[in-house]
């Protein structure tokens, strides 16, 4: 299994470093994806103008360390459930070992973790905690349906979606590694996907200073931020 020789000493890093850090997703080919019920946008009213789910706790679950963003993000999803009593944060020892275990430490179909979980869960606490049926979103050529996007965040909670690491260094706006707050747009297309985040959060920009606020987070500005639609990302 990947990184077997560091798995003890990457658990003891604690800062991140500022450059080359791991990306862990592979594209899911398209006939995988294709085999995975759709999301079904129907069975819920309009979404509404902005959403926003903020988790419990927050870890970096050494994703700066390993590759093991799918196994992050499902942690996140953890965390950050939109069923605030189904909440739960896991340690990173506890999600580094599924993905250790799991064999997703660096690289991984975002399909694989997510159906490895269904079968063999985060255990914390004398409990293991498996995942459910998962649905994924259609896409329109490059881009993803946006209302179907924002329904199944609203209605759902955070949802995984899968992009480029190279977009972080090369968009306007900055990425404070290991703080929360960060703001960045108009990054590059056509980058090869590479890396699985979490939105966990749309609306405007004052909507979600707003909320990030509220949380103790202070979101970073930029005066030629553009007008529209933002999301939250982990």
């Amino acid at each position: 299994m990947s990184n077997k020789n560091n798995y003890k000493s990457y658990m003891s890093i604690k800062s991140f470093p500022q450059s080359n850090l791991p990306t862990g997703a592979e594209p899911t080919p398209d006939h995988i994806a294709e085999q995975i019920e759709p999301f079904d946008p129907t069975q819920f009213s309009v979404p509404p103008a902005c959403a926003f789910h903020w988790p419990d706790g927050i870890e970096s679950w050494k994703n700066f360390a390993f590759g093991d963003c799918v196994t992050a993000e499902e942690a996140f999803a953890k965390a950050a459930d939109i069923n605030v009593g189904n909440r739960f944060v896991l340690t990173n020892e506890t999600v580094v070992g599924r993905a250790y275990l799991s064999d997703a430490l660096n690289s991984k179909w975002l399909t694989d973790t997510l159906g490895e979980l269904q079968k063999n869960g985060f255990r914390s606490g004398g409990y293991e905690y498996r995942n459910g049926t998962f649905t994924y979103i259609q896409r329109q050529g490059d881009t993803l349906d946006i209302p179907t996007l924002q329904t199944a965040i609203a209605n759902k909670g955070p949802v995984k979606i899968a992009m480029s690491a190279g977009t972080f260094g090369e968009g306007t706006g900055s990425v404070t590694y290991g703080e929360n707050g960060w703001l960045i747009f108009g990054g590059p297309s056509g980058k090869p996907y590479n890396h699985c985040v979490s939105i966990c959060g749309y609306g405007s920009y004052d909507y979600l200073k707003a909320q990030f606020q509220a949380q103790g987070v202070t979101l970073a500005d930029n005066a030629s931020k553009p007008a529209g639609m933002y999301y939250a990302l982990f």
